[in-house]
């Protein structure tokens, strides 16, 4: 009997042996290519591995850089959390991009003046961007018509929609687009936006709003003034509002026994991308927070525009991995939000004519996760021919 154990116990070493030189061959690779940032981030191919570092040094070295700095392009806005710096980067005096620096607060006569909001898919840059291929294209076609662009770089639905309400209406647009692009959706559940994102160079926080009732209820309004941020940052859990940050999750932050080991943390970062949690049709159910959230941002956001007689129109901008699954699937990952989303306002919905302008070839058409110009002209030329068709409906400037 105990020669058969001593066997048996001779086959397990002879079997385990390779597996674990395998294993720490890995290991090894794993720690040698993993490049490390200054608050001690781990990275290996693109994948965060945990347990994360809040981004305290990098805090502290951005705020003191944006002190200091008179031309950063964004403000720290203790309403929106940031906005455009005025007379900066192609930004006019008000703040906001208009290929004619000088716009005059009322619309001229027989000019159709159209208002945009959203992200960074919205802003875009001045001169190769939907919105200016949407101006132009009216212009070309008989429409007299100027585009405001107000969109600001990592703006949530819900900071786009208080940038309407407040700095946007008083312009008196005849027509208010929202940039949609869903992946915001993560936006509007997050508060601090370097815990979201490490490597932003955006060093404050936003306004969320809440589901409250039949309406929304706004938290951290106003945000933390910039010499705040380096303390909130450095230690998020001493931060109230941090408890409604979706991705201030503490044990993420926390090391535990396999953490130490970098390959173990890189399979528990695969793993986790993959469960069925963490897959958008989930994140994205009409019946989760993230589809309800979003669609009562959109639709009072509709409210305050129709209240104010103007239209409202929302133009769908779908990212890279949506085109990718809607040309292999048929489908969005968010097709139930987005059928939702439909039934509810006027939705621009330019995803077929874009799958056709690139062949199939989707992530040929971005960079750096945004839309080459192939691609702006196409969503700018579906908004023109969409305003063009639906030209007389529109409603006329409000009489003040």
């Amino acid at each position: 009997m105990a020669a058969l154990s001593r066997r048996w116990v001779a086959r397990a070493v002879v079997v385990a042996l390779p597996v674990i030189f395998c294993l720490l061959i890995l290991e090894l690779g794993v720690r040698l290519f993993c490049t490390s940032d200054e608050d001690g981030n781990l990275k290996f191919r693109d994948s965060r591995l945990k347990p994360y570092h809040a981004p305290a040094r990098k805090a502290k070295r951005v705020i003191a850089q944006y002190l200091a700095s008179k031309d950063s392009a964004i403000i720290y806005d203790p309403e929106l959390g940031w906005t455009l710096r005025p007379n900066v980067a192609h930004h006019n005096s008000a703040g906001f991009i208009s290929s004619d620096s000088a716009v005059a607060l009322e619309p001229s006569p027989g000019r159709l003046r159209i208002a945009a909001f959203g992200g960074s898919y919205t802003q875009g840059t001045f001169d190769k961007s939907w919105w200016r291929v949407l101006e132009d294209e009216l212009n070309r076609s008989g429409v007299p018509a100027e585009v405001l662009n107000f969109g600001v770089d990592g703006y949530g639905m819900d900071q786009a929609y208080l940038r309407w309400k407040r700095d946007g209406a008083p312009w008196h647009p005849q027509i208010v687009i929202f940039g949609f692009a869903v992946v915001n959706c993560y936006d509007n559940l997050n508060l601090i936006r370097m815990i979201k994102d490490p490597e932003t160079g955006i060093p404050f926080t936003k306004p969320r709003f809440v589901m409250e009732g039949d309406g929304l209820g706004l938290l951290n309004s106003p945000t933390p003034r910039p010499a705040e941020m380096p303390a909130i940052i450095a230690n998020p859990a001493a931060w109230g509002p941090s408890a409604f940050d979706y991705y201030w999750v503490s044990q993420d932050f926390r090391y535990t026994w396999w953490r130490h080991s970098r390959l173990a943390a890189f399979a528990e970062t695969k793993l986790s991308e993959r469960s069925r949690l963490n897959r958008p049709e989930n994140f994205y159910r009409i019946g989760e927070e993230p589809a309800q959230l979003a669609l009562r941002i959109v639709e009072t956001f509709q409210t305050g525009v129709k209240a104010s007689g103007s239209s409202f129109i929302v133009a769908h901008l779908p990212y890279d991995t949506e085109l990718e699954a809607l040309k292999e699937k048929g489908r969005f990952p968010h097709e139930e939000l987005y059928a939702a989303l439909k039934s509810r306002v006027t939705v621009v919905s330019p995803e077929q004519a874009m799958l056709a302008a690139c062949g199939g070839k989707v992530r040929a058409f971005f960079l750096n996760g945004h839309y080459i110009p192939e691609f702006q002209t196409v969503v700018g030329k579906e908004i023109a021919e969409f305003i063009r068709t639906h030209q007389e409906s529109r409603p006329t400037v409000p009489t003040r």
